[in-house]
């Protein structure tokens, strides 16, 4: 397997099973690299490699073991913890029905207790809570107890983090944040106020926009108020000028993300490929502006793991859904994930553990298919996202489509920074 990129027009090859790239002008006559194929010119320089082929079919095999092979063990290293199916928004592409997932209700006291006994039972050396929603700051009360009381038990071995709507942010939350070292991402689709506004509306009418921007400004300094969420929909498709608009304001961490919907209006189709893909070369441009002037960003997934690109260290699984992370929500039952937080993926709860024969079939009917072991950017993305093939099994090709993009973006950013020979830290990114 392999993928040719076009790097400021110098072809390089990417074998992504061993995950070596190599420029083609080095290894293929220029004259006959002009005229061939694709085809013909990985097979030339499949000529060149002997020991990359044989490497490549070591790791075929280990990928056929890896797809009978069902881990029981349960360690848990991240949790999404619900703090409250209530939301003060009704975003018009939000995946979880208002926030609510049909349902109400939140954390309270005496299951935070129990929760906090099921994660000590099963955790791994150091575990990561995201603490969800709804909106996690709807019920500010039950967000502070549930840090309090897993910190108290878990000391050093726990941290937080978080991804709020911003509208309800205030000195009392931020001081709590920066005081026990919360990391938190707030959510702005766009630069624009009325494009944000359309997508992120608020339930009593109010910008959050607004609100989000003034504190931005105010808070920057004070609380580390400097990393967004973007959700990329086909109504904000230009979100290279909200990148840049964000960094030139002081942000330091910005996350993009692609919108998830069974919703026509949502869905986005081949012509807005063709848009992403040049918006990704411009973020490409903004990011690596920031790394030649020695600013220091982040941007997720871009920028994500570059670091393993650069030591060969492939991304086996694409998350530990099923076997290292789970998600509970906020009457002790136990899910995949925040994303899989229905009835019909509920695999327990944190009174009886989690049923062996239900986590074995939601492993079966979302593991990794065929196409992920013939794909380029395989172990670079880690696999198809579960919740991806049990949610929008009909948008797989697109969702995949846009997921490579940002892997190509990854990959050509990589090979510029090596190129320029820019003063930038991989074991950061890894």
């Amino acid at each position: 397997m392999y993928k040719i990129i076009n790097i400021n027009n110098n072809l390089y090859i990417y074998f992504s099973l061993t995950m070596n790239l190599f420029p083609i002008n080095s290894l293929v006559d220029t004259n006959i690299a002009s005229t061939a194929s694709e085809i013909e010119i990985y097979s030339i320089i499949k000529e060149q490699f002997v020991d990359i082929e044989n490497q490549e079919d070591q790791i075929l095999e280990l990928l056929r073991n890896m797809k009978s092979r069902y881990d029981e063990t349960c360690k848990i290293s991240g949790m999404q913890l619900n703090i409250a199916y209530a939301c003060n928004m009704k975003c018009r592409y939000c995946f979880a029905d208002d926030g609510a997932h049909q349902k109400s209700g939140c954390l309270s006291n005496n299951i935070i207790d129990d929760v906090t006994a099921f994660i000590e039972r099963y955790k791994a050396d150091t575990v990561l809570i995201h603490l969800v929603g709804g909106e996690p700051l709807i019920d500010f009360s039950s967000f502070k107890t549930v840090v309090l009381i897993i910190e108290k038990k878990l000391k050093q071995h726990v941290r937080f983090t978080t991804t709020v709507n911003g509208t309800l942010l205030n000195d009392e939350i931020l001081g709590f944040f920066n005081e026990h070292n919360i990391e938190y991402m707030v959510s702005l689709d766009s630069y624009k106020k009325d494009i944000h506004d359309f997508l992120r509306q608020t339930k009593n009418g109010s910008s959050s926009y607004n609100k989000i921007m003034h504190d931005f400004v105010a808070y920057k300094d004070k609380y580390r108020y400097n990393s967004f969420h973007i959700t990329v929909t086909p109504f904000n498709i230009n979100f290279s000028e909200t990148v840049k608009a964000l960094y030139d304001l002081g942000a330091y961490h910005i996350n993009i993300d692609f919108v998830k919907s069974n919703n026509k209006e949502f869905i986005f189709d081949n012509d807005k490929i063709s848009v992403i893909s040049e918006e990704c070369k411009k973020v490409e441009e903004i990011i690596l502006t920031y790394i030649r002037e020695k600013k220091e960003i982040s941007c997720h997934p871009i920028l994500t793991r570059i670091g393993r690109i650069h030591k060969r260290k492939p991304i086996i699984s694409r998350c530990g859904v099923y076997s290292s992370l789970f998600a509970c929500d906020s009457f002790g039952d136990i899910f995949p994930c925040d994303m899989l937080m229905w009835e019909k993926y509920k695999l327990g709860d944190i009174y009886t553990g989690i049923d062996p024969d239900i986590r074995k079939q939601l492993v079966n009917d979302s593991s990794i298919s065929e196409n992920c072991d013939t794909c380029w950017a395989r172990f670079l993305c880690g696999g198809v996202c579960a919740s991806d093939k049990l949610l929008y099994s009909g948008q797989m090709f697109m969702l995949c489509e846009l997921k490579k993009i940002l892997l190509e973006t990854r990959l050509r950013l990589y090979v510029r920074i090596r190129e320029e020979q820019l003063d930038f830290d991989f074991d950061k990114y890894m």
